[in-house]
Order: C-alpha cells, then structure tokens, then sequence
C-alpha cells in the first residue's frame, strides 16, 4: 500500500495483463526468430556437417520421425498440404511439425497468461486465436513477398531468356542459362521446372505448377506461348521480349497503385490500434475505471465483442485497399 492508501499498480489487474501481454510478445519474438531462415553456409555448425556427412545424421533421424509424426497427425487434414507449400514457398527453415508445434505451445501458454491475468476462462478462450492466427500472418505475409519478389525478376530473366534464344539455345536452353544466375526464389522455382522437364514433363506443363505456386498469370501466359511455340514454332525470342513489357507495365502499375494507397493502409492500422492503445492509456491512468471490463464475465464478453468488430473492420479496410493488378 503506498502512503496515499491506494494500492500499487503492480498488484492490479491491468499490471498483470501488461505483464501477460510482455510474455505473449516474448514469446512471438522467440517464435519469428525459430521461423526466420538462417543460412549459415560458412558457419561452425556447416563446417561440422560437412566433416560428418559421411556418417550418420541423428538429426536427419529425427527430421524424418518429426516428418512421419506430422503426416501421422495432421496428414489427413484439408489445411496440411496448403499449408506445407505455402511454409515451403516462404522459404522457412524450419519444418511444418516445428512450427505447429511452436504455434500450440506458444498459444496454450498466452491463454494460461491471459486466464492468470483476467481470472476469467472467457479471454483465455478468446487468447487461443491468437496463436493461429499470428503463424498464418506471418506465413502468409512471407508468401506474399516471395510472390513479389518473383513478379519484380520476372520481366528481366524473361529478356534473358530472349537473347539466349537469339544465340542459338533453345526455350529450355535459355531458362537453363538463366536459372544459374537468378536470385531466389526464382532460383528454385526454375530449378524445379527444369528437374519436371528432364523428367520427360512437357515444358507446358512444368509451368503449370510454378504459376500456382506463384499466383502468376505470366506465368501461365509463359506456358502457353511454350505450348503454342512447341505446335507451330515462329519467333520465340520476339514473344519473349513482348512478355516481357508486358510483365514490367504490370509491376509498375502494382507500385504505383500500392504509393496511392499508402495513406489508407496506414489509416487502417492506425484506426485498428487505437482502441487498444486507449484502453492501455486509460488502464495505467486509472485501473479501478476499466477493471470491470477483466473481472466480470459481462466484461470479458464486452472485451471479446470489441475485439473482433475491430478485427473484422481491420479486414473490411485491408479488402478495400487491396491491390489487383
């Protein structure tokens, strides 16, 4: 109690749920980090791998029981396979099974957090979203700029590709020149169509996956110029180059559309953290006003209604300011 007889704001609710809410983005913090790709090809751990790759590997062992224990459990499910691609288009080091595992105990231990801070169930019900939730926007958001990045090289490899056709190779030729030099993730993906079409897969039809992995229409266009090139031949190179403009004015027109709508994505944020953010203010400010809202249950269920009308308005505004080009 300090002299004014009032008690201190580290035995209060609100301060429990600072500390809560800390621990919660601790642990996110930890969970990026496990997520984030770390390409050490020059490190101690590489040095070791490569002194003992005539050995054998108990964590090659191991990666392949955490492989059979995921497909064993989450095999059967409609979401496993999208979601293995989409950790697999992002590029992240670790396995699927790490990171639904990392997403089940980081969430359990946030809604523990949050029922230890609110003494109530109802938001530590509500806390289980979160986890979910934070793994798919990062790995979304992960996605979507490696689908960015492969729409920004495709315009040039695609000229590459024309002046190797114009030496003498042919179309498999030109992206086999090509794919040497390319920066990631075009690297791989083109690696990947050229592995299809030494397998015998018309060229055609190794596109086929690389433009769904992608979400790329050039791509599919590609395959289609490769299928018609096949049939009736012509100026391949020429078609490249046109492709090639094609694909360019279209990444110009996404960032010019992307600076016009900068002010109202940072609208959007701006309008979803303000509710939380006042409600921190007013909590620090005077706890015994906003106590009510996390030590009753009609509280708590003000609190989960509030959050998802603001979630869902955050939704509203990111679909109205999307960018289709």
């Amino acid at each position: 109690m300090s002299a004014h007889g009032h008690a201190s704001f580290w035995a209060t609710t609100p301060a429990l749920l600072a500390v809560a809410v800390a621990c919660a983005l601790l642990l996110a913090a930890a969970l990026l980090a496990l997520l984030a790709p770390r390409l050490r090809r020059h490190g101690p751990r590489a040095r070791v791998e490569q002194l003992t790759s005539s050995m054998p590997s108990l964590v090659a062992l191991d990666a392949a029981q955490e492989r059979e224990w995921a497909e064993g459990v989450f095999g059967g499910r409609a979401w496993w396979a999208s979601f293995t691609e989409k950790l697999e288009i992002a590029r992240i080091a670790r396995s699927p099974g790490k990171v639904v595992l990392l997403t089940i105990l980081a969430t359990a231990a946030l809604a523990v957090a949050a029922w230890m801070a609110s003494g109530t169930p109802l938001l530590a019900i509500a806390a289980l979203a979160i986890g979910p939730g934070a793994t798919l926007a990062l790995v979304s958001s992960r996605v979507t700029r490696e689908r960015r990045a492969f729409a920004e090289q495709l315009a040039s490899h695609l000229q590459e590709a024309a002046a190797a056709m114009r030496a003498g190779h042919s179309l498999v030729g030109g992206l086999r020149t090509i794919a040497g030099s390319a920066a990631e993730p075009m690297r791989t993906e083109l690696e990947r169509v050229l592995a299809d079409e030494q397998l015998g897969v018309p060229l055609k039809d190794a596109l086929q996956p690389m433009a769904r992995r992608m979400a790329s229409d050039d791509v599919k266009q590609l395959a289609l110029v490769a299928a018609l090139h096949e049939s009736t031949g012509g100026n391949m190179a020429t078609v490249l180059d046109h492709v090639a403009d094609g694909v360019r004015e279209r990444v110009e027109l996404r960032r010019e559309l992307q600076s016009l709508t900068a002010q109202a994505r940072l609208s959007r944020w701006v309008v979803t953290l303000l509710p939380p953010g006042l409600l921190l203010v007013i909590s620090l400010d005077d706890s015994s006003y906003v106590r009510p809202l996390f030590a009753t249950p009609t509280g708590v269920l003000l609190l989960i209604v509030a959050a998802c009308m603001v979630l869902a308005g955050s939704l509203v505004m990111k679909a109205i300011v999307r960018v289709e080009a």
